[in-house]
């Protein structure tokens, strides 16, 4: 890390080939290096990345008391030429997603270019990353135990491809996607929307429940789910109307555990380390965790800062059993509603500067209902008067349910949360 950011240009690595020479050989001959001191996380950062408008690291981890380096190292990923990376297609607010292979040494992300969106695969010894055909449109990636597969979701079906590209093969009518994990026996556990959760072979067929909504909880959604070690259990979301049954929960395929533990509304993933990682606000944080015993064993830490967060609790973060991490920050574009006469002359603009992910005229055309993102993953709807820009109302969007249809025509709520 002092070679790569020495003030003097001679002592520094001269080529991105040195740099990665230096790597490999720290990451093959670890006894070489000193012990680390004590830390409250296990894990070397390796890189860190530029994703749109965040930044994104991808870490080596390894247990407590393992030798590891003590300094990270930050490298660049960027979008391929003439793409930018793109998130998910059912969520009002999207944020780039991301999945990384199981030994750490390759990412599948997605990004469009020219209005069509597929996923790419680069290796993180490679500078340049390849195109899958066949996955116009994925979205959720994830990797089969063996890394031969990557499994997405597109056109409302769950599919597979080879992770070199190949045919591409349907698995499972979806709704809408909420994530999937795929386990070392080939069940694949998934998320269609807002139901519980299903498992289907990895060669397709029966679709069955895992998990099923309830009722008597207010339970709106089973989402983000990932299988632990043992095959058995898995961790997910769940969403509800009712605070106290709102959180991340550990379950079971075979329906006998359902354990709440942790009231956060994010996405998450078990790392082998021992730590379920997730966001909350803007940060990512980790969470000591027991699997066998299905236990929290300790108190939360921050390792990463800005996390990219979608509207259906996705959140930019990837963990693999090799102990990489990468994660994404979020996209923000600061811009002001502004009218325009029918000769295109500027009439006026409409409320504060915002990050404005949609918006819609009543059919009067006297207001107008809009839905900005605010940081640390907060997100409101407001109504303005046309002639009163100045008076608007701050209101949380999901209750414009509750207001006349016509004034939030075309207003999408459908992702929205279920609950304050």
């Amino acid at each position: 890390m002092k070679r790569a950011l020495a003030k003097d240009p001679d002592q520094r690595f001269q080529t991105a080939r040195d740099l990665k020479a230096s790597l490999l050989w720290a990451m093959e001959h670890p006894a070489d290096s000193a012990p680390a001191k004590p830390t409250r996380i296990p894990w070397i950062a390796v890189a860190a990345t530029t994703m749109l408008a965040g930044v994104a690291g991808v870490w080596l981890g390894s247990r407590v008391g393992q030798p590891s380096a003590a300094s990270p190292v930050r490298l660049s990923l960027n979008p391929p030429p003439n793409a930018i990376f793109s998130g998910s297609l059912t969520g009002i607010v999207p944020t780039p997603q991301l999945a990384l292979s199981p030994d750490g040494r390759s990412i599948v992300f997605n990004a469009g270019a020219g209005g069509s969106v597929i996923l790419w695969v680069r290796p993180l010894d490679s500078l340049t990353a390849h195109p899958l055909p066949g996955t116009e449109n994925g979205a959720d990636p994830f990797w089969s135990p063996d890394g031969r597969w990557i499994g997405f979701f597109s056109e409302g079906q769950l599919k597979k491809i080879p992770s070199g590209g190949g045919p591409v093969q349907s698995l499972a009518t979806v709704a809408n996607s909420r994530g999937a994990s795929w386990g070392r026996d080939d069940t694949i556990l998934f998320s269609s929307g807002k139901y519980g959760l299903y498992r289907v072979a990895s060669s397709g067929g029966a679709v069955t429940d895992a998990t099923k909504l309830d009722a008597s909880r207010q339970e709106g959604s089973h989402r983000w789910p990932q299988l632990l070690p043992d095959g058995l259990h898995f961790v997910y979301l769940i969403r509800s109307s009712l605070p106290e049954y709102r959180g991340i929960y550990v379950g079971s395929l075979d329906g006998k555990t359902k354990k709440r533990l942790l009231a956060a509304d994010s996405s998450v993933a078990y790392t082998p380390a021992g730590y379920l990682l997730y966001a909350e606000g803007d940060a990512l944080l980790a969470q000591p965790f027991d699997a066998e015993r299905l236990e929290l064993t300790g108190q939360p830490f921050g390792v990463g800062e800005r996390i990219g967060r979608a509207s259906h609790a996705y959140a930019s973060f990837s963990a693999c059993a090799a102990g990489t991490l990468a994660y994404v920050g979020p996209s923000v574009h600061i811009g002001r509603l502004t009218w325009f006469d029918r000769d295109g002359k500027e009439a006026g603009s409409l409320g504060p500067e915002g990050d404005y992910i949609d918006f819609r005229l009543s059919p009067d055309e006297l207001q107008l209902g809009r839905h900005t993102r605010r940081l640390q993953a907060r997100h409101g709807g407001y109504l303005a008067d046309r002639h009163h820009p100045r008076q608007y109302v701050a209101l949380h969007l999901w209750s414009l349910r509750s207001l006349p249809a016509g004034l939030v025509s075309g207003l999408q709520v459908a992702d929205l949360p279920e609950c304050a």
